[in-house]
């Protein structure tokens, strides 16, 4: 069964951000995923994030890359250490795979990202995702890099490493992003 809400699914989660609250520390970002399982497939991902308090963020995103979709909402609790930022946190997924199996997905995170200079940053990250379906935790692995060409726009590229037999991919995005 396909996931039906794509188009919907994806107002609603910036519908939801937009009405959340502060919109200036609201950022959304769009580009194109590739993932590599099996052969090389393509697709696209929307995301976004907001500041709810400055401790605190909340995220949600939408994948679609050949026969997987996946909806995930996050939270975590953001720490400043020295000049590096530190987000701890947790969230749920919901991956649909073409056909009949879909599956819940839980997940702990810790993201660190350090300011190269005023315009580069790069982090990395390292994600627990537990599956309903399955008995063992799924390390994800992930380091990226963003550019802000301006204030309020950027580039960004990013790739995540899942080592699970079940799942060894490898997903790779390269997109912009807008902050209102």
């Amino acid at each position: 069964m396909a996931l039906q809400l794509k188009p919907a699914g994806t107002v609603a989660l910036v519908v939801f951000l937009l009405a959340a609250g502060n919109t200036h520390a609201l950022e959304g970002q769009a580009g194109l995923h590739f993932a590599d399982y099996g052969d090389f497939d393509n697709g696209f991902g929307l995301s976004g994030q907001l500041a709810l308090i400055p401790q605190g963020r909340i995220s949600g995103s939408y994948t679609a890359v050949d026969d997987l979709d996946v909806l995930a909402l996050r939270g975590g609790y953001l720490l400043d250490i020295d000049t590096v930022e530190v987000e701890l946190g947790g969230g749920y997924q919901l991956w649909d795979f073409e056909g009949d199996f879909e599956d819940d997905v839980y997940g702990l995170h810790g993201i660190a990202e350090y300011r190269l200079t005023d315009q580069l940053s790069i982090h990395g990250k390292l994600e627990f995702l537990m599956f309903d379906n399955f008995s063992d935790e799924t390390p994800v692995v992930g380091v990226g890099g963003h550019y802000d060409i301006s204030r309020d726009f950027g580039l960004n590229l990013d790739a995540e490493v899942y080592t699970e037999d079940f799942i060894d991919e490898t997903f790779i995005r390269l997109g912009g992003y807008y902050r209102f």
